[in-house]
């Protein structure tokens, strides 16, 4: 879904480059790997199949190389903003690297949540913008739905409507395929 959005934006803006990127996606470790039984949060890089056509054989491409990615073992990066120089080191790192959105999708809870005695009915996942990344895509499924975010620097990202229209064909691509699969 980003990785088409991001193409249309991208084509948009210039006819003669291909079409390439990398998405830095935030994993969580095993709970086994966490001292205290929880989630340590790590990240890893992923190249987007910007090529394919077919949305349904792009997202098991990206599918199959985040399970081999996921795999891998990784260090945790909560500790590393503690110490602010390292933490300096790392965001300059980050800006100098060739990103061009982030994304994050996250499970969340199957069921609805309650806050102050009243029923949670819809969570938005947000993801900031680091460095000189412009574009943020969070996807999160909560009590039966899913909701998608996206955050943008307008400026440094001015084709937005374009991506839009890459994510909205998309989807309706993939819903199309779901329903054919189950043959509804």
């Amino acid at each position: 879904m980003a990785c088409v959005g991001f193409c249309n934006a991208e084509a948009s803006l210039s006819s003669t480059s291909p079409c390439r990127s990398t998405c830095p996606y935030p994993c969580g470790s095993s709970p086994a790997q966490a001292p205290d039984g929880g989630n340590l949060i790590s990240q890893m890089v992923i190249p987007l199949p910007v090529g394919e056509p077919d949305p349904a054989a792009r997202l098991r491409q990206i599918s199959l190389e985040s399970a081999t990615r996921k795999a891998l073992p990784r260090a945790a990066l909560g500790g590393v903003f503690r110490n602010k120089l390292v933490a300096g080191v790392m965001l300059k790192s980050i800006a100098r690297q060739r990103v061009n959105l982030v994304s994050a999708d996250l499970p969340g809870p199957p069921v609805p949540l309650y806050f102050a005695g009243s029923q949670v009915r819809e969570v938005f996942p947000l993801v900031n913008l680091l460095g000189t990344v412009s574009l943020g895509v969070g996807a999160l499924s909560y009590a039966a739905t899913f909701n998608i975010m996206v955050v943008a620097d307008a400026d440094a990202y001015p084709d937005l409507e374009a991506f839009a229209n890459g994510v909205r064909d998309d989807l309706g691509a993939l819903a199309a395929t779901a329903r054919s699969a189950i043959g509804a």
